[in-house]
């Protein structure tokens, strides 16, 4: 027996309210990254059946412009002015969107996608695979995960004076050089003006608290200098030793 969860299809002016209230705000969808395989389940939609990707991540039901068609159903979807956002800061508008009807595990439910013009994977969001019973909250893990972040930030305030400042280890390190290898001088690559000054910024500071030391003469290895920009928008300088490290024993 099929478990109706709607029965009756939403008329123009709902769907037309949902639109609106979407319309408000940024839609984020973003894509989860993970080792294991992503989860598909075949849902049937309307007379036909597609492949979905269950993405907690996502905020909204995707279905693709071609995937739609093979539907052939004579339903014209409704306008949106929903943007959407996806992993990376990707952004782009969907054609519109529309109330389809879908069963999966004996459960029917009347599921708002939105159709976009472009080849990706039809997705499913957290909120319809938990109306269909295809994902489950866990309580116990919630609160397990909830105790480790608990002692970790535990952890980090009995050691605190660990964690301030630049950091050090106490006493000097030796690189032994395999004797048969030849010195490795990398020329300088070029720096975009536009990061000269936080580049300087950033190494008068090293200097200032002796982490690095200026050289003068010349020397028999120079490694590349490797600009990362971290997420603060603060710069973070480091070197490539690639070359050296193939000579150390």
């Amino acid at each position: 027996m099929v478990q109706e969860i709607a029965d009756e299809e939403c008329a123009d002016e709902e769907c037309a309210a949902i639109n609106s209230l979407f319309g408000v705000s940024e839609i984020i969808v973003p894509q989860t990254h993970s080792i294991q395989q992503p989860w598909f389940e075949e849902i049937k939609v309307e007379n036909n059946y597609i492949r979905f990707k269950l993405d907690t991540g996502s905020q909204v039901n995707l279905i693709p412009l071609n995937a739609y068609k093979t539907l052939n159903i004579n339903k014209s979807w409704n306008s949106t002015t929903i943007k959407l956002e996806a992993y990376g800061g990707y952004k782009f508008m969907p054609l519109g969107s529309i109330r389809l009807k879908c069963v999966v595990n004996n459960i029917m439910a009347w599921v708002t996608f939105l159709i976009i013009n472009n080849s990706t994977i039809p997705i499913l969001s957290l909120e319809a695979c938990e109306k269909f019973n295809l994902i489950k909250r866990h309580e116990k893990c919630i609160s397990m995960i909830t105790q480790c972040t608990s002692q970790k930030d535990n952890f980090l305030i009995d050691n605190s004076s660990i964690f301030k400042g630049m950091g050090t280890f106490p006493g000097e390190h030796t690189i032994k050089i395999n004797p048969n290898s030849q010195g490795s001088i990398k020329p300088a690559r070029r720096l975009p003006q536009t990061l000269y000054k936080d580049v300087q910024v950033e190494l008068n500071k090293l200097l200032k608290h002796k982490i690095i030391s200026k050289v003068e003469e010349p020397k028999e290895w120079a490694s590349n200098l490797v600009i990362i920009r971290k997420p603060d928008k603060k710069l973070r300088l480091c070197i490539d030793p690639s070359e050296l490290n193939k000579s150390l024993k």
